[in-house]
């Protein structure tokens, strides 16, 4: 009975292994947490009484069967979690460094009153303070877990280097059983526990240190995003200032040369040259033809329009705009102008590909105080793509090209996409909610 008790503790680093797993993930489950508890519990207890039974009755090492049982354990915490694979692969891998640091520190405390061969489990209070250990360790890294690395499994930018990010605790995974101990005897020789016992707690510090990078860089090209899209915006507005201010000239010479003008038009009337009037005045119109049209109240979304305006006419496409927004929007705004520029040029590239039919149409308006509204509706050709997060994956198809930058916008601002397909129109809205409201409220 002291046997399968020793068995049991030893396999029941599969509880915390997976509670460290779950944290970062909680926002991508897909079923109801509770159920997921329950169920994970269940599957956790059943692998840990069986792994005992069977290497209690066989002697067989429980390493051989916490192997297998943690593979099983992987396979169905991918069926329970919506993320990419690499990123689900990190957190598996991540968790299971943090456990196995706990194991190995606890077989350098205990190694003098173990004392035993190999294969034998630890003991009774050995295991318990493995528990232990891992406890403390979910303590430390839980607010990390929940906040910060779920915040960074969510920033679209990060999603190209997760690969190599995943090799990390992979790494750490390898050496850490590649140093453990397998007779708790060895570690008594010379001064090897005392070198393990001071430099095992470097690992966690190690992943506390990683994390810290991570964030920090991610927050680094955040804010990086941010600026460029300001500039952006800046640009689009000093190319309309640069036309409105051509205009303005244009306009002040007309006013200068009115005058004169005016003694053309008395005299052709006067004379009766009927046809030359008309044709004189019509020369008048065009060179009086001023572009000065207000689209919105908010400066930076006029830029954008009248941008997306003066590109349509280069491409023959006819935008109509049915803006209605107020000088301070409820989001920040180059976050909107950002979103509002990606989605006018996947229209304008979907529907340049098209023979004929080539229209736009965009509206946006505050459906309240804090709810921001803009739809995008044209034509397209083709077939579109849908990777696992339901938007356009495909760059080569219509309506994918910045859409992950959409989607991290709208996340941002606790809104929601809309994406309509039928009859060949791609129509995509979007709702954006002020940072301190959501639709619950």
């Amino acid at each position: 009975m002291n046997l399968l008790l020793q068995y049991a503790l030893e396999l029941a680093m599969i509880v915390p292994a997976a509670i460290l797993s779950f944290l970062p993930v909680l926002k991508h489950l897909k079923r109801n947490k509770s159920v997921i508890f329950l169920f994970t519990a269940a599957i956790s207890l059943s692998l840990i009484l069986a792994g005992a039974i069977i290497c209690r009755k066989t002697g067989m090492v429980s390493d051989y069967f916490i192997y297998p049982a943690l593979v099983l354990f992987f396979i169905v915490y991918c069926w329970l979690v919506d993320l990419d694979f690499i990123k689900k692969l990190f957190c598996f891998f991540n968790a299971l460094a943090l456990c196995e640091f706990c194991l190995f520190y606890t077989v350098f405390l205990m190694a003098p009153y173990e004392g035993k061969g190999m294969g034998t489990p630890l003991l009774p209070v050995s295991g318990l303070l493995c528990l232990g250990l891992t406890a403390v360790i979910i303590i430390f890294f839980f607010k990390i877990l929940t906040t910060e690395l779920s915040g960074l499994l969510n920033e679209q930018h990060l999603d190209n280097i997760w690969k190599y990010l995943t090799l990390i605790p992979c790494i750490v995974c390898l050496l850490i059983n590649w140093f453990y101990p397998r007779e708790a005897s060895s570690i008594m020789e010379g001064r090897i526990r005392d070198v393990g016992l001071v430099l095992a707690p470097l690992i966690p510090l190690m992943f506390l240190v990683f994390y810290q990078v991570i964030w920090l860089v991610s927050r680094q090209t955040v804010e990086n995003e941010a600026l460029h899209r300001e500039v952006h915006i800046l640009r689009q507005e000093k190319k309309r200032y640069l036309a409105l201010r051509g205009y303005m000239n244009k306009s002040r010479a007309l006013r200068h040369d009115f005058r004169q003008h005016l003694r053309v038009l008395e005299k052709l009337s006067r004379d009766g040259e009927t046809e030359r009037l008309y044709s004189y005045i019509h020369e008048l119109i065009d060179a009086s033809d001023m572009y000065d049209e207000r689209y919105c109240a908010n400066s930076a979304v006029d830029a954008i329009a009248a941008y997306y305006t003066s590109l349509g006419e280069k491409y023959e496409v006819e935008i109509s705009w049915d803006l209605h927004l107020p000088e301070e929007l409820p989001v920040q705004e180059s976050d909107f102008c950002a979103l509002f520029g990606n989605l006018m040029e996947n229209a304008l590239i979907a529907v340049r590909k098209l023979p004929s039919g080539r229209y736009v149409n965009v509206s946006a308006r505050m459906l309240s105080e804090e709810m921001l509204g803009l739809n995008v509706e044209n034509p397209y050709t083709g077939k579109i793509r849908y990777g696992k997060n339901a938007l356009p994956r495909s760059k080569k198809k219509n309506g994918g090209i910045g859409l992950s930058s959409v989607s991290s916008t709208v996340q941002k601002y606790n809104g929601t996409i809309n994406i309509s397909t039928e009859n060949d129109i791609f129509e995509i809205g979007v709702l954006l909610y002020a940072r301190d409201k959501s639709p619950a409220d």
